[in-house]
């Protein structure tokens, strides 16, 4: 008869279950370890229902405090006048975590520069000598419209800073 070499099925059987036990059981407390319990989180749920006011939209996003992480579930307080919402991990889209609203100067320079860009990346596309307003060239429509771009979005930047978000790793 030869010797064998791991033993016989039950063993093996029993090396295998004790393998992917220790698998999961390490990327859960990895992804615990990950996840930043006491700060502010963006979650991506899957949208069952078509809504009207954005139909576009496939995922509905719960943002609050991250109080607790149990094996695979996430556990959301949204507001402090709440109770905390339970979200298992397997219908999570996306998990984000809030980089902080920047101060208002910082927002309106980013802003600012994202309209002066788009603006004038359209004065470019769009330029005609028939519509002009006031410009003789398409250099000069470019200048024009990345200062009108850059004022506009500059204000509403300054008026309106938005929350920032960092995409986390969720396995």
């Amino acid at each position: 008869m030869g010797s064998r070499r791991w033993g016989s099925g039950m063993t093996r059987c029993t090396l295998w279950i004790a393998l992917v036990s220790l698998v999961v059981a390490g990327s859960a407390a990895s992804a615990q370890r990950l996840l930043p319990v006491g700060e502010r989180v963006r979650v991506a749920l899957p949208e069952f229902q078509a809504q009207q006011e954005n139909r576009m939209q496939k995922a509905q996003y719960l943002r609050g405090v991250l109080e607790n992480v149990s094996g695979d579930t996430l556990f959301i307080r949204p507001s402090p006048l709440t109770g905390v919402v339970a979200v298992p991990l397997i219908g999570v889209y996306s998990m984000q975590r809030s980089r902080g609203v920047p101060r208002r100067i910082p927002s309106a320079i980013g802003t600012g520069i994202g309209g002066a860009v788009v603006f004038a990346l359209n004065a470019a596309i769009f330029y005609s000598k028939s519509r002009t307003f006031g410009a003789d060239s398409r250099s000069e429509a470019m200048g024009n419209a990345a200062a009108l771009g850059g004022a506009v979005f500059g204000v509403v930047g300054f008026v309106w800073p938005a929350e920032r978000w960092r995409r986390m790793p969720l396995d």
